[in-house]
Protein backbone atom coordinates (compact mmCIF):
# COMPACT_ATOMS: atom_id res chain seq x y z
CA UNK A 1 0.00 0.00 0.00
CA UNK A 2 1.40 3.41 -0.93
CA UNK A 3 1.90 6.36 1.38
CA UNK A 4 -1.13 8.65 1.64
CA UNK A 5 -0.82 11.96 -0.18
CA UNK A 6 -1.29 14.98 2.06
CA UNK A 7 -1.67 18.63 1.17
CA UNK A 8 1.61 20.54 1.24
CA UNK A 9 -0.19 23.29 3.17
CA UNK A 10 -3.69 24.16 4.38
CA UNK A 11 -4.61 27.76 4.96
CA UNK A 12 -7.43 30.29 4.77
CA UNK A 13 -7.49 31.69 1.24
CA UNK A 14 -6.97 35.43 1.52
CA UNK A 15 -5.74 37.58 -1.33
CA UNK A 16 -2.53 38.29 0.59
CA UNK A 17 -1.87 34.56 1.03
CA UNK A 18 -2.86 33.82 -2.58
CA UNK A 19 -0.35 36.33 -3.95
CA UNK A 20 2.42 34.66 -1.93
CA UNK A 21 1.82 31.12 -3.22
CA UNK A 22 4.65 30.14 -5.56
CA UNK A 23 3.78 29.79 -9.24
CA UNK A 24 3.13 26.25 -10.37
CA UNK A 25 1.72 24.82 -7.13
CA UNK A 26 -1.83 23.47 -7.25
CA UNK A 27 -4.60 25.16 -5.24
CA UNK A 28 -7.77 23.34 -4.24
CA UNK A 29 -10.62 24.72 -2.16
CA UNK A 30 -11.66 22.71 0.88
CA UNK A 31 -15.31 23.48 0.03
CA UNK A 32 -17.05 21.15 -2.38
CA UNK A 33 -20.01 21.12 -4.74
CA UNK A 34 -21.31 17.59 -5.13
CA UNK A 35 -18.11 15.74 -6.01
CA UNK A 36 -15.39 18.34 -6.71
CA UNK A 37 -13.84 21.33 -4.93
CA UNK A 38 -15.52 24.64 -5.80
CA UNK A 39 -12.16 25.87 -7.10
CA UNK A 40 -9.03 23.99 -8.20
CA UNK A 41 -6.29 25.34 -10.45
CA UNK A 42 -2.55 25.51 -10.92
CA UNK A 43 -1.21 28.80 -9.57
CA UNK A 44 -0.46 31.09 -12.49
CA UNK A 45 2.36 33.58 -13.04
CA UNK A 46 1.98 36.96 -11.34
CA UNK A 47 0.76 38.72 -14.48
CA UNK A 48 -2.29 36.38 -14.54
CA UNK A 49 -3.00 36.31 -10.81
CA UNK A 50 -5.66 39.04 -10.82
CA UNK A 51 -7.79 37.09 -13.31
CA UNK A 52 -7.31 33.95 -11.25
CA UNK A 53 -8.29 35.81 -8.07
CA UNK A 54 -11.48 36.99 -9.81
CA UNK A 55 -12.37 33.34 -10.54
CA UNK A 56 -11.77 32.52 -6.87
CA UNK A 57 -14.12 35.33 -5.83
CA UNK A 58 -16.73 34.31 -8.38
CA UNK A 59 -17.04 30.80 -6.96
CA UNK A 60 -16.78 32.17 -3.39
CA UNK A 61 -13.69 30.18 -2.47
CA UNK A 62 -12.03 33.21 -0.85
CA UNK A 63 -11.75 33.37 2.95
CA UNK A 64 -12.23 29.61 3.15
CA UNK A 65 -9.80 26.82 3.88
CA UNK A 66 -7.76 25.69 0.90
CA UNK A 67 -5.24 22.96 0.21
CA UNK A 68 -1.96 23.50 -1.62
CA UNK A 69 -0.36 20.60 -3.48
CA UNK A 70 2.96 20.27 -5.27
CA UNK A 71 1.11 19.58 -8.54
CA UNK A 72 -2.19 18.40 -10.02
CA UNK A 73 -1.05 14.77 -9.94
CA UNK A 74 -0.65 14.91 -6.14
CA UNK A 75 -4.06 16.59 -5.88
CA UNK A 76 -5.66 13.81 -7.94
CA UNK A 77 -4.00 11.12 -5.79
CA UNK A 78 -5.28 12.87 -2.67
CA UNK A 79 -8.73 13.19 -4.24
CA UNK A 80 -8.87 9.45 -4.99
CA UNK A 81 -7.94 8.72 -1.36
CA UNK A 82 -10.89 10.67 -0.04
CA UNK A 83 -13.31 9.94 -2.88
CA UNK A 84 -14.72 6.90 -1.14
CA UNK A 85 -14.82 8.46 2.31
CA UNK A 86 -18.03 10.12 3.47
CA UNK A 87 -16.12 12.70 5.48
CA UNK A 88 -16.08 15.42 2.81
CA UNK A 89 -17.69 18.47 4.38
CA UNK A 90 -19.93 20.66 2.26
CA UNK A 91 -19.35 24.40 2.87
Amino acid sequence: MSEPVLAKMRCRLTKKFFLLIPTGLYLSSNCWTFDRPIFEEKILHNKNREDQWERILKCRADQRLCNIFENKKDHEKWFKQIETKETVRKC
